[in-house]
Parts: C-alpha cells; structure tokens; sequence
C-alpha cells in the first residue's frame, strides 16, 4: 500500500508544481501591467459583468414585488445590499487586488498611527 501512495504522490507533485508556477507567472506579468498602470481585463470580464448585470436584475425585480406587498424594510434592505456590491471584477483584476491590498492596508495601518 505504501508503494502506492509513493507513485501517486509522484505523479500529483509535478501538477501542483505547475499551477504553482502558472500562477506565479500569472502575478509576474500582472505586476509588470501594473508598474506600466496598463492592467488588462482578461477575456472573462465581459462574461462577469454579464453575470453580474443578471443577478442585480434578479435583486431588484425581488425588491419591486417585495414592496408590492407593503414590505418597506425588507425592499430597502434589499436595494441597500445591491447598492453596496463590490463592482464586478475579472480574474486579472482580482489578481491585481491580491497584489495590491497588503500595501494599501500597510499604508492605512501608518496613516492612522500619525
């Protein structure tokens, strides 16, 4: 049984070792983007935003019959939540906030030292 732990083990490290290095030519080139302020949205962008445009739909047709049946509070709950989402973002982008965000919390944590 040992022995096929050991093969299997072999054959999975090399895939791992892939994703590991696609990501991080992925971050690599989107770094570069950055330095240049040139971020490109990948081709899933359109499809997101797609996506997105469909689940607000959805939201606000849930608020309207919502207040249809006198249910103020819940219809403005729900048009606050949609109000509140984060735009849409493609995955280089939210690559790009994963690159990003220790700065920027580092900088906020220094500015409200001072």
């Amino acid at each position: 049984m040992q022995r096929f732990g050991t093969v299997q083990g072999a054959l999975v490290q090399p895939r791992m070792n892939e994703e590991s290095s696609h990501h991080e030519a992925r971050l690599q080139a989107i770094a570069a983007d950055l330095g240049r302020r040139n971020l490109r949205a990948n081709e899933g962008r359109a499809s997101v935003c797609r996506t997105r445009g469909a689940v607000v739909q959805g939201w606000l047709y849930l608020e309207k019959e919502v207040a249809r049946q006198q249910d103020q509070t819940l219809s403005t709950s729900i048009h606050e939540f949609v109000a509140r989402m984060p735009p849409p973002l493609s995955e280089n982008e939210l690559l790009a906030r994963e690159l990003i965000n220790p700065f920027v919390k580092v900088v906020a944590r220094e500015s409200s030292v001072r």
